[in-house]
């Protein structure tokens, strides 16, 4: 019987996913540490199991596709509106708190003012799929200071359009880059609330022919 050496990979790499992530629990740790661990034993720097990359990167794909999926199935816009100011607020200190340190930090080591920006733009925002998985392990997702945590990553994943569209015009370095600038920022925020509003709405959102395919009578 030929057996596929990936195959027998993937099995083996199950169960040391299952035994770390089982140790994770028995610590009485997330198992998103677990499941870290578990790729640090397995990839190229470890046992060296799941050496393709590219094999690998496309797993990994498939995996956060999948997780963010799930958690924005929990996601609540209508629960970020009850603390959208706080959350922004919150947010906007953050990213120029990140931004100045890394502009300061920059001019010691003469280094432009674009990677100041970018650097403190990437070290301003958080995994938002990792953090709300940690919430929900730790039964702190429904509670006051889950709901605050997670109203300020969405705020952080909404910032990112705006945070693109300076850092595209920053390279660009075209003439009026200024003006043309603030006009796409402002356009940006513009479609996001314009979504939030949307889908934040007392009703429903009624997609066409619902009824036709729905289960219920």
């Amino acid at each position: 019987m030929h057996l596929d050496p990936l195959m027998l990979k993937l099995v083996a790499a199950l169960l040391v996913i299952l035994a770390v992530g089982l140790a994770s629990r028995i610590l009485k740790q997330p198992h998103v540490v677990g499941y870290l661990l578990a790729g640090v034993i397995l990839g190229p720097y470890g046992l060296g199991m799941m050496s393709d990359q590219h094999a690998v990167a496309r797993l990994g794909e498939f995996g956060v596709m999948f997780l963010l999926f799930f958690i924005g199935m929990e996601l609540s816009l209508r629960s970020f509106r009850t603390i959208w100011k706080v959350a922004i607020i919150s947010a906007l200190a953050q990213f120029g708190l990140s931004v100045g340190a890394l502009y300061i930090l920059g001019g010691l080591f003469e280094w432009p003012v674009e990677w100041a920006i970018l650097f403190g733009f990437c070290l301003a925002l958080s995994s938002t799929a990792v953090a709300v998985k940690v919430l929900e392990e730790t039964g702190e997702l429904r509670n006051n200071t889950g709901r605050l945590t997670v109203g300020i990553l969405i705020a952080q994943d909404l910032a990112v359009a705006p945070m693109l569209v300076v850092i595209s015009n920053m390279s660009a370095q075209k003439e009026g880059g200024l003006i043309h600038m603030i006009v796409e920022v402002s356009l940006s925020l513009g479609i996001l609330l314009a979504i939030i509003l949307f889908l934040t709405r007392l009703s429903k959102v009624n997609l066409p022919f619902h009824t036709i395919f729905s289960l219920h009578p």
